[in-house]
């Protein structure tokens, strides 16, 4: 990797190489340490340290525009660009077992940035990601040869 500790991309590096194994710890030790975890979140309420749930939208939002913009800004079947319509997909399938290991699906959009934007995420609409997801990841479109 050769980056110093205090290079940001030195961690950035790190984390997407060896990213399953730290989740894993983690998961592990926050399974061993619920009732710790949970004291410590309730202290953060307390103290008003906590995040709020508009700050996080906000954060949310900012995140998925960056990575929908960052694989063309529409959805790579349909051509639907409208943000609420759009989802992230995996190209070669393998979603639900990424959401089992980070522990959440609103992280694919953070593992695609993270990842540099590889070439196993696209972006879909919710129908086109729908009818890949049933059709064994073949939208209706590609399958009727129809464009819309």
């Amino acid at each position: 990797m050769g980056g110093k500790p205090s290079d940001p991309d030195y961690y950035r590096k790190y984390y997407i190489e060896h990213g399953e194994r730290i989740r894993a710890r983690v998961a592990a030790w926050r399974a061993e340490n619920k009732d710790r975890v949970a004291e410590r979140a309730r202290q953060r309420v307390r103290e008003g340290t906590s995040r709020s749930p508009e700050r996080n939208r906000r954060s949310r939002a900012r995140l998925k525009a960056q990575v929908i913009t960052a694989y063309g800004g529409r959805c790579v079947c349909c051509g639907e660009t409208e943000t609420e319509f759009l989802s992230i997909d995996h190209v070669n399938g393998g979603g639900t077992r990424e959401r089992k290991v980070v522990n959440g699906g609103g992280l694919s959009w953070r593992l695609a940035r993270d990842s540099g934007y590889s070439d196993c995420y696209r972006v879909l609409c919710l129908n086109c990601n729908w009818s890949a997801h049933q059709g064994n990841g073949i939208c209706v479109h590609q399958r009727s040869g129809e464009k819309p």
